[in-house]
């Protein structure tokens, strides 16, 4: 079940913005054009899709012209003007590939291409989704070099780019891809604020982490992931006092008994267990 993280309604068409979460801490966002239906119903008309960067109705269509490449469907996803009899082929051809599911064929194809062709915004984007998919990192790396120059600041790509700075451990540009996904979302979410913390600790940015977190709390007071960032970075930071502020909500928002035994088995927070703070708010709080 996803999150709505927003909601608004004008001139008869209202907007519903959910939040899905994913295995491994992994995130989307879907924006749904909702209308009253016949007994006033709510009816989804389309949705976008944060994570493909596309509405549903475009990704429906786009894979019917992946799974059957003619020459008059492959030429209405290119932007390359007249393009011949050739070229068609070789695109359609290279859809056939990803239908089959055969990256040998796949890469000939595509090392094949001329430059007109590999530049296409449509192909830039199927090769980075389809080296996502296979999980070559060589390739993988190129096809993400290749959507960053054909896709300038755009954020419809920002969030499959985030995901891939991330495993990259290129976080500064991970945290500019969550900016830019955010400003378009129009919402301050404390998902993202989050995401943007952990990526600040690890590049030791400990202050610009924290701030981070703490914004996270407060755009989303009721999000648990938001309050075990403000832990993390405020443990990394040596904070242990401002540590023991968001172990007392963590417990009395959301049940959590943060005991020695507990945090021991926590390689990031064990440290906590022979700080002083930890061991005062801990005495407090069972004396309470």
């Amino acid at each position: 079940l996803g999150t709505v993280v927003a909601f608004t309604e004008e001139n008869g068409t209202a907007r519903a913005l959910v939040r899905y979460e994913g295995e491994g801490f992994r995130f989307t966002w879907h924006s749904y054009e909702v209308v009253q239906g016949r007994g006033g119903r709510a009816q989804i008309v389309d949705w976008y899709d944060y994570y493909q960067g596309r509405w549903f109705s475009e990704l429906a269509g786009n894979t019917l012209v992946r799974t059957m490449p003619g020459a008059a469907s492959v030429a209405s996803v290119l932007e390359l003007p007249n393009p011949t009899e050739g070229q068609l082929f070789q695109v359609g051809e290279l859809f056939k590939a990803v239908r089959d599911g055969n990256p040998r064929r796949y890469m000939q194809i595509m090392d094949g291409l001329e430059d007109d062709l590999r530049n296409e915004p449509f192909v830039v984007e199927l090769n980075f989704q389809y080296w996502r998919l296979i999980r070559d990192p060589g390739r993988l790396m190129a096809a993400a070099e290749r959507l960053t120059n054909t896709f300038p600041g755009d954020a419809r790509v920002s969030l499959s780019l985030a995901e891939f700075y991330v495993q990259a451990r290129r976080f500064r540009d991970a945290i500019t891809e969550f900016d830019r996904l955010e400003q378009a979302l129009g919402i301050d979410d404390g998902v993202i604020r989050s995401l943007k913390a952990t990526a600040a600790m690890a590049l030791g940015e400990f202050e610009e982490a924290q701030t981070a977190a703490l914004s996270a709390t407060q755009a989303e007071p009721t999000l648990e992931l938001a309050w075990w960032t403000l832990l993390r970075t405020r443990t990394a930071a040596e904070d242990y006092a401002g540590a023991t502020e968001a172990m007392t909500e963590l417990e009395d928002r959301f049940g959590h008994l943060l005991i020695p035994q507990e945090l021991r088995r926590d390689r990031f927070l064990k440290v906590l267990i022979n700080q002083q703070a930890y061991k005062d708010w801990r005495a407090a709080r069972d004396a309470a």
